[in-house]
């Protein structure tokens, strides 16, 4: 009984130790990255149609809708690059609640798809697109200031206090729904605005489940918190 119980506790140790590697990371990451290569998959005859509307009858409307499949593709590519480059986490959150918080704000938006596309103008179109492609250049320049640090869960991986980061503590969170709004807005409503708001909430969520990880991984996040807004400047 006794070197069973050593064998055991080793193995635990092992387990433990396999956790905190590259490799156990990366394989965690597994499912989510194939996940957002099927959607790129699923959606690539959507951007194939597009150009093909593009070249066969160029008009404002064929130009937005190239231009927002373009940078969705452009911000799921650059996140699967961050997936396989970032770091192992110093400090996750415990408990089903915050992953269930980061799996239901990731995934919530495919509920999109679901709803019939909106009959929109040229103007509202516009707005649409700028905000679908605004948002993904944004999204795209805080990935690579997060660097290796990006993560879905709430975990603490390498403190970023500069770029984007000085201004509010989650500029990933508000270019992100920038998008989301440009998507929402391509739908029909009022149920795509109330989806709309049901993941801005759970985006909320996510927010504070990260702080606190942050804040027990990093004794200078209260003073850098402090000092920065969490979403908007002066305003949230």
């Amino acid at each position: 009984m006794t070197n069973f119980r050593s064998r055991m506790a080793s193995a635990l140790q092992s387990f433990y130790a396999f956790q905190r590697t590259k490799l156990y990371d990366l394989l965690a990451a597994l499912p989510v990255i194939v996940w957002y290569l099927w959607r790129l998959w699923q959606r690539l005859p959507q951007l194939e149609d597009s150009f093909t509307d593009l070249g066969y009858a160029p008009n404002p409307l064929h130009v937005l809708d190239a231009t927002a499949e373009i940078g969705i593709f452009a911000f799921v590519l650059v996140v699967i690059a961050a997936f396989v480059l970032r770091v192992p986490p110093r400090g996750k959150a415990a408990g089903l609640l915050p992953r269930f918080a980061a799996f239901a704000g990731t995934f919530a938006t495919v509920l999109f798809v679901q709803l019939p596309p909106a009959d929109l103008s040229l103007p509202v179109q516009t707005v649409a697109t700028a905000l679908v492609v605004g948002g993904s250049l944004l999204g795209i320049y805080v990935i690579a200031v997060l660097g290796r640090s990006f993560s879905i869960m709430a975990e603490a991986r390498v403190l970023k206090t500069r770029g984007p980061y000085a201004l509010v503590r989650h500029p990933l969170y508000f270019t992100e729904e920038l998008v989301v709004l440009g998507a929402a807005i391509q739908y029909r409503q009022p149920w795509s605005a109330a989806l709309f708001v049901v993941h801005l909430g759970l985006q909320i969520w996510r927010m504070h489940n990260e702080e606190r990880v942050l804040a027990a991984a990093y004794p200078d996040y209260a003073a850098y918190a402090a000092r920065t807004a969490r979403l908007i400047p002066g305003v949230y």
